[in-house]
């Protein structure tokens, strides 16, 4: 796979990013420049976001909140925004060995970046992404939840999905 390259965004990269947010199968309104800006207002913390590209090509990214805490650097998870992790771009026939191969590459690099920047980093993926490894690869605590997804086009067909 040809060199893949980390960069933060720039303000006038945000709807760069926005764009890929939307094509993103991990992609939600949380993820948005737009949702960050009323977060950094209403909360008061600082936001980055981090593209990983292959040439001009954007391949994944995250978009994270930040401060200081006790002098320590730290990424931190917010209340209202449940989703804050990695975003991958959505494959176009590609084979399930090639995705996995680029989307550990992406984590690779945007958690090496994290790991040099920030003292503690709390962020929580998108139940999509299943493979942890390159988290534990580089001993990274790491805490799994489970998500269920039910569609509510029928809302009876959903009671009955739900346990008691």
């Amino acid at each position: 796979m040809p060199d893949l390259s980390l960069k933060r965004l720039s303000e006038s990269e945000h709807p760069l990013w926005d764009s890929f947010v939307l094509s993103s199968p991990q992609g939600t309104i949380f993820n948005t420049s737009t949702w960050a800006s009323v977060i950094r207002e209403v909360f008061g913390v600082k936001h980055s976001i981090y593209g990983v590209f292959e040439k001009d090509h954007l391949l994944g990214g995250i978009s994270f909140f930040h401060k200081k805490k006790a002098g320590l650097r730290v990424i931190t998870r917010l209340p209202l925004t449940p989703y804050c992790g990695i975003l991958f771009h959505a494959p176009e026939g590609e084979k399930d060995q090639k995705t996995s191969t680029e989307h550990h590459e992406i984590v690779e690099s945007i958690i090496e970046k994290l790991g040099d920047e920030f003292h503690f980093v709390h962020f929580v993926l998108h139940p999509s992404v299943l493979d942890m490894r390159p988290f534990l690869w580089r001993h990274w605590y790491t805490l799994p939840q489970y998500t269920y997804v039910n569609s509510l086009t029928d809302i009876s067909h959903a009671w009955e999905l739900l346990s008691s």
